[in-house]
């Protein structure tokens, strides 16, 4: 694929001045911080949102610091602004010590803003089991598009020898219309969908094409997807005949930021909810292929007892005529 380019108007020209000196100049915590309390105005955050912000993200790159998981994470905030259309492409992934044939595999599309080594560690923590893959793309997923992700996909699995099973998407703010269009392309058979903080416009609901589970999970006082476009969305997926369940919380816009651990919760609990078939299909299979692998040793086995069998008549038949007394 070819890679997102960075552009910017004329009048955010002092915003990019601004991210451009600060990308590569510090850790990207502090990055964050940073802007945040520089250009909180501009990004549209009041002052509690700009604070809770910093402190939130101050605590998690604290942990992601002291974290000897994440001591090879390089950032990449410099790809937000990047405009070589031919570089390579990028994304983070955790994957355990040890991969369970049950654990879900999380695919997870970041929102406006960039990919940042937060979101990889957030979740990572939640689904310490499972392989976590955070594919990069500019400064949002809200131009991105399956090709990418299945080209990731097969990436991961040949660089990692890793079978991708079990696999879920999940799309944040920008990133969430990007899950819909990932998920209708089927190019990656994905069990579910997650969108977080984000919303479907009711006029796309007709594109929907997919009938695998989808989890709406919005705050209520979110002014960038507010609640009640949402619900009306959520209520014509519905009326379409869609598997979609909605989850509200008691927030703004930027909840997963300031509430990761309770909101990849939700997550999880869902997944598990709808992957129990999934689960007891591995099984089936696995349990198949015993069976397939014990039918020749069965085989064998009797194979080997008949001729014993056999042989043994044979042998005492011989036996006995030898034995008779000769005239």
């Amino acid at each position: 694929c070819k890679m997102p380019i960075f552009s910017a108007n004329p009048e955010n020209t002092p915003i990019l001045n601004s991210l451009q000196w600060l990308t590569g100049k510090a850790p990207e915590g502090m990055q964050l911080t940073t802007a945040i309390a520089l250009l909180a105005n501009q990004f549209g955050l009041s002052k509690t949102q700009a604070a809770d912000l910093r402190t939130g993200f101050g605590e998690s790159y604290k942990a992601i610091n002291n974290d000897p998981e994440c001591e090879a994470m390089t950032s990449v905030v410099s790809e937000i602004l990047a405009t070589d259309p031919n570089r390579k492409g990028h994304y983070f992934i955790y994957t355990p010590s040890e991969q369970s044939a049950a654990a879900p595999t999380i695919l997870f599309l970041h929102g406006y803003g960039g990919n940042l080594q937060f979101y990889i560690w957030a979740l990572k923590e939640a689904f310490p089991n499972s392989v976590v893959i955070a594919p990069t793309w500019g400064i949002g997923w809200h131009t991105g598009n399956a090709t990418y992700l299945d080209e990731v996909c097969r990436d991961a699995e040949s660089r990692f020898g890793l079978p991708l099973r079990n696999k879920w998407l999940m799309g944040l703010s920008a990133g969430g219309p990007a899950g819909f269009r990932a998920m209708n392309s089927k190019a990656i058979n994905f069990q579910g969908y997650i969108c977080i903080a984000s919303g479907l416009p009711q006029r796309d609901v007709a594109d929907v094409s997919f009938t695998e589970p989808i989890l709406m999970l919005n705050g209520v006082n979110d002014v960038r997807f507010p609640i009640r476009l949402v619900r009306r969305s959520i209520a014509k997926m519905k009326s379409v005949g869609l598997n979609v369940e909605q989850t509200e919380v008691d927030s703004d816009h930027f909840f997963l930021l300031t509430d990761s651990v309770e909101t990849l919760r939700t997550v999880e609990s869902f997944i598990e909810k709808h992957s129990m078939p999934i689960l007891s299909t591995i099984e089936t299979q696995e349990s198949n292929g015993f069976v397939k692998f014990m039918n020749p040793l069965v085989l064998l086995c009797l194979g080997g007892t008949v001729l014993g069998l056999v042989s043994f008549v044979i042998l005492r038949d011989r036996n006995k005529k030898l034995a008779k007394p000769t005239a």
